[in-house]
């Protein structure tokens, strides 16, 4: 009885031993490293943990491109927008001075101060003709600038009337000319000497004028051009503004009415002074029937064109 109880005892004091040297194993195994491995056990399965790919917000391919911007094309103006007439001081009427701005009344002058564009010039004569032009008579310091902004298209001195004329386009392909006919340099002596020619070459701001030059309008094209002071009154300049396209290769030509081509933002002021230098010299010489306004296209025009071909004439209202 004795023996059996010793080995009955022996047995427990084994199993006991083996039973704490696993828990004792157990608690010092290490703890893998789950965070290192690509390889996770998880309820007797295998698990194959893919690294999560984190998309690059600055790659090309997750970048919105922006539009190309459209650049911005400033339209080329190809028609005639006359910005003045010319004259630089053209107005206001003066009773005291009797001056309308630079342009001077003077009852010993024997010819208009402002001829509009259709009035017939040397009536009932051989040369004959309807005026295509706005004419001014004035002192010879009048000083004359670009109506329009473009580029100089024509240059020519005219040795008969001592001054030049120039022409100025839009731009070189357009089919519209604004002529600018009697013009001398800025840098002539003024006023001008009777019998004294002055055939420097014209500059704009220091610079000789050429075919293909800039000009801008309201620039300084120089002086008005010569006219004979017989009356010895200081009415001795002349200017003449053109506003036209050439027919049928030079063939023959179509002048434009100038208020008929008055840039829009100008229109208002260059009607009204155009309108007060006709009433203001009528109300100053005394004779409402110098312009015959009530039968004008516009003011300053009694056509509204006139048109030459080989020497042939039609009136355009």
């Amino acid at each position: 009885m004795v023996k059996l109880f010793s080995i009955i005892s022996l047995l427990f004091l084994l199993t006991a031993c083996s039973n704490q040297e696993y828990t004792r194993l157990e608690s010092i195994r290490p703890t893998p490293d789950i965070g290192s491995s690509s390889v996770q056990k998880t309820s007797d399965k295998v698990v194959d943990v893919q690294a999560t790919t984190v998309p690059n917000l600055t790659s090309s391919r997750f970048v919105v491109a922006s539009p190309t911007p459209t650049p911005t094309v400033l339209p080329i103006e190809v028609n005639v927008k006359l910005k003045n007439f010319l004259i630089k001081n053209l107005g206001p009427y003066d009773s005291k001075s009797s001056t309308f701005g630079d342009i001077k009344f003077d009852t010993r002058f024997s010819n208009f101060v402002f001829s509009e564009f259709g009035r017939v010039h040397l009536k009932g004569q051989s040369g004959e003709y309807y005026n295509p032009t706005f004419e001014f008579k004035v002192p010879s310091d009048t000083k004359i600038i670009s109506p329009i902004k473009g580029v100089i298209s024509y240059i020519d001195w005219q040795s008969s009337e001592s001054d030049w004329e120039i022409h100025i386009k839009p731009t070189l392909e357009s089919d519209w000319t604004v002529g600018i006919d009697h013009i001398v340099s800025i840098d002539c002596e003024r006023p001008a000497l009777t019998g004294k020619i002055c055939n420097k070459q014209l500059t704009i701001n220091g610079e000789q004028i050429k075919i293909g030059m800039l000009v801008n309008e309201n620039d300084t094209l120089g002086y008005a051009g010569n006219w004979s002071d017989y009356e010895n009154i200081g009415i001795n300049g002349r200017t003449e503004l053109m506003v036209f396209k050439y027919l049928e290769g030079y063939k023959g030509v179509m002048n434009y009415c100038p208020t008929l081509y008055i840039d829009e933002k100008m229109k208002d002021g260059l009607i009204s002074t155009i309108s007060e230098l006709m009433n203001s010299y009528e109300k100053w010489i005394g004779k409402d029937s110098i312009y015959d306004e009530d039968t004008m296209i516009a003011p300053g025009c009694i056509y509204r064109g006139i048109k030459e071909i080989d020497g042939a004439i039609e009136l355009i209202d």
